[in-house]
């Protein structure tokens, strides 16, 4: 449930680039960055933690329409810190870890919102599931670095992770958020 956050933060995060208006590859410092989420269970918000990502970013700010974003998500990297959830994120009632290792984004559309602001819409594949998504980062560029901060929301149920626990359990909507550092290459 918890893997298709990751992926989403990692998709949206990863579209850096206000600078010059040519394309550019960024890389991403992943010891600078980093992917949450946050679901609420009962009474209590879950926060979770997504530790093993992977981004291609080809992003021109005086083109967003010509990007080209993708991310692969280690399923299996997800971790929440309460012992109990951790033992069922890679169980098939979850992410299904053994069957699905890892979840990918594909951008389809990027578009700027406002000067430092981008929406991006793409793919979403989790659990062999694939349901479009729309992300969406503020960007802060500095010559040959940028950050961004994304955030998104997903349905736990569109993908059946958690299938069969009620949404009085555990809410339906994940939110998902990222801090990205980047740079050109």
């Amino acid at each position: 449930m918890f893997r298709l956050l990751a992926i989403s933060i990692t998709a949206t995060t990863l579209t850096l680039g206000n600078g010059p208006a040519i394309a550019a590859e960024w890389v991403v410092d992943y010891a600078k960055s980093q992917l949450e989420f946050e679901v609420v269970q009962g009474d209590s918000t879950l926060k979770g933690k997504i530790a093993n990502w992977s981004a291609a970013i080809d992003f021109d700010s005086g083109s967003p329409e010509n990007a080209k974003i993708s991310a692969t998500i280690d399923t299996g990297s997800m971790s929440t810190g309460n012992a109990q959830v951790d033992g069922m994120l890679p169980t098939p009632q979850w992410l299904d870890v053994a069957i699905f290792p890892a979840a990918e984004f594909r951008s389809k559309t990027v578009q700027a919102l406002s000067e430092n602001s981008y929406q991006v819409e793409g793919t979403l594949t989790l659990r062999g599931v694939q349901k479009d998504i729309v992300l969406v980062f503020d960007l802060n560029e500095n010559g040959k670095s940028a950050t961004a901060k994304m955030s998104t929301s997903l349905a736990r149920l569109d993908f059946d992770i958690g299938n069969g626990v009620g949404v009085g359990y555990v809410e339906n909507n994940i939110s998902v958020t990222g801090y990205i550092s980047a740079s050109t290459k």
